[in-house]
């Protein structure tokens, strides 16, 4: 059955609310697994790669057009010791944002609409509004073998934001990669309510995780050397709230 992003986004909601809202709450983290979704992360991984020869690599103090973004996916590198918005962590991998209706990526588009109503019907939220000051950021992070990795951190900055909204920062992601496939060492991870360290590597499925625990993406592939336009290393697609800078 091929639903639409909207249908299967109510059908996982209705099928699982409770026990990803246990989840939240108890543990910090849930990992949902749907045949359809890991299906679909199938082609949305293969247009991302069509995408990135024809993607110019802008550098970290690059200023994003979010209007642009119907038209063009938009890609930079995220490098150094803190990242975008000032956060105190180290990072290095390229993220690439784009339109939840960029023309011709039908699959992307349908990962990200799917993420964003899951979101939504998960708090009871209206879709996001640019008059409201914050916008939905869709994007793949792309840890390329070689080194790529995020340090071990909490999410401060929006959900300081969110605060003043009453809205929680959720991170809603889909695992786009699969170890002993596109990596090999390294991965990401959540350290849970209970102080377990939990590996977020279950490919296709849908990722949650409440931004205050502490979570991070160990070192992808050390025995390599990076290269920015393999098609490999580890993937994550996000749609998270983003407070509109300018």
């Amino acid at each position: 059955m091929n639903l639409s992003s909207n249908q299967l986004a109510y059908n996982l909601f209705d099928l699982h609310s409770v026990a990803i809202k246990r989840g939240l709450e108890q543990d910090g983290y849930f990992i949902l697994k749907n045949d359809e979704f890991a299906n679909l992360v199938i082609a949305a991984k293969n247009e991302y790669f069509s995408q990135l020869s024809e993607l110019e690599l802008h550098p970290q103090k690059s200023r994003l057009d979010r209007k642009s973004l119907t038209r063009r996916p938009w890609r930079k590198l995220a490098i150094g010791s803190t990242n975008g918005v000032g956060e105190p962590y180290a990072q290095f991998l390229t993220t690439t944002y784009f339109s939840e209706n960029t023309s011709g990526l039908e699959a992307l588009n349908k990962v990200f609409s799917t993420l964003l109503e899951l979101r939504n019907r998960l708090f009871g939220i209206p879709h996001v509004l640019e008059s409201d000051g914050i916008w939905d950021a869709c994007r793949i992070h792309h840890y390329p073998r070689g080194g790529g990795f995020m340090s071990e951190h909490r999410d401060t900055h929006f959900p300081k934001v969110l605060g003043t909204s009453g809205m929680p920062f959720l991170q809603v992601s889909a695992c786009m990669s699969k170890r002993g496939a596109d990596f090999h060492t390294g991965g990401g991870f959540v350290i849970d309510k209970h102080g377990e360290k939990i590996d977020l590597e279950a490919y296709g499925s849908i990722v949650m995780f409440d931004g205050n625990q502490r979570h991070g993406v160990d070192c992808i592939d050390l025995d390599t050397l990076p290269d920015y336009t393999a098609h490999t290393g580890r993937l994550a697609a996000f749609t998270n709230i983003y407070e509109i800078l300018s």
